[in-house]
């Protein structure tokens, strides 16, 4: 039994650059040779597909057409402080409720919310251990001067 493994990596030789950047898929290449010139006429069969009932062709031609994502139309509560995510978190629970947007929208929308929540947060604890240090600097001037004051006094 063998059970040296195949060495990981590329799938040739070291030196071969592989597929030149740009260079297209055969099948690319034979579907482009066979559609070209009738790309209008493949077109206009297909919209005249979709409109005599076809629901596959339907689907197919709407995906490509509408917008993946819609804007979202949500008004939510300033985020000054990372309390006010509990506001805002309640308005998007609230607009799905209604209906106005979906669960997947809502969790984008949640999901920034908490992206800011979260640098808010970060800034505070930030400038939090800013002023800490400067304070513990300046208790580290004032105890640094009183033991240089008491090593004076004693020489």
């Amino acid at each position: 039994m063998d059970n040296e493994k195949a060495p990981r990596g590329r799938p040739f030789p070291k030196g071969n650059p592989g597929r030149k950047p740009g260079s297209k898929n055969k099948a690319t290449l034979l579907a482009a040779s066979l559609t070209e010139g009738q790309a209008e006429k493949i077109l206009s069969k297909a919209i005249e597909m979709a409109m005599d009932g076809n629901v596959p062709m339907m689907k197919f031609l709407l995906d490509r057409i509408l917008p993946k994502e819609r804007p979202i139309q949500l008004e939510l509560p300033p985020l000054d402080m990372a309390n006010d995510s509990v506001d805002a978190m309640a308005e998007i629970v609230a607009a799905v409720s209604s209906g106005r947007i979906s669960p997947r929208e809502a969790a984008d929308v949640a999901q920034l919310v908490s992206a800011f929540t979260r640098a808010i947060d970060s800034t505070d604890a930030e400038m939090q251990i800013d002023m800490l240090k400067e304070k513990l600097d300046g208790l580290n001037m004032h105890f640094n001067k009183g033991n240089s004051d008491a090593n004076g006094a004693k020489s």
